[in-house]
């Protein structure tokens, strides 16, 4: 990495004068010394759970299913979540549908906002599983409604949505 960033800087691709730049540069410095260095990057794996022996959290049932996850690209929007569970579903602003901002919620009202869901687009993931996933949406750009898996069209007469399926 320093090798790259010193090529880069040689080349004036990193603009020194900007403070953003000089702040994520620190914080480049700051992640080369602790992965570098073997104690340090020891303490950083065992903390996020990588080691030589890992096991798929998808593949291992021994860690308890305790937080929820929303897939968003399943989701249509219906907001029975948020109704049911307020403290842990809200809607997103964007594109209008759910997400789990919160784990402390009451378990059966959870539940229950997981029954509610019209397309079982609510799972019960471990910690684990959560944290992969929620790194993968990130990665993921967020689709419009009308691009989600079970397309919708308007209805001209009133303007309600329908969903393809039903439509064939």
């Amino acid at each position: 990495m320093e090798k790259n960033g010193r090529k880069e800087q040689q080349f004036g691709e990193i603009d020194d004068n900007d403070p953003e730049t000089t702040n994520f540069c620190m914080f480049i410095n700051e992640v080369y010394a602790v992965l570098s260095d073997p104690v340090q990057r020891m303490i950083y794996d065992k903390i996020h759970g990588y080691s030589l022996t890992a096991i798929n959290p998808f593949l291992d049932d021994s860690s308890p299913k305790d937080h929820v996850f929303v897939d968003e690209f399943s989701c249509i929007g219906c907001k029975n979540c948020k109704n049911v569970c307020p403290s842990v579903f809200t809607i997103e602003e964007d594109f209008g549908r759910a997400r789990a901002y919160s784990q402390s919620g009451n378990p059966e009202s959870v539940q229950d906002a997981v029954n509610s869901c019209p397309v079982d687009c609510i799972h019960w993931t471990s910690a684990a599983q959560l944290s992969l996933l929620e790194d993968e949406m990130r990665r993921e750009w967020a689709l419009h409604p009308w691009m989600s898996s079970a397309w919708r069209v308007l209805d001209g007469k009133n303007d309600k949505t329908k969903s393809w399926d039903k439509l064939k």
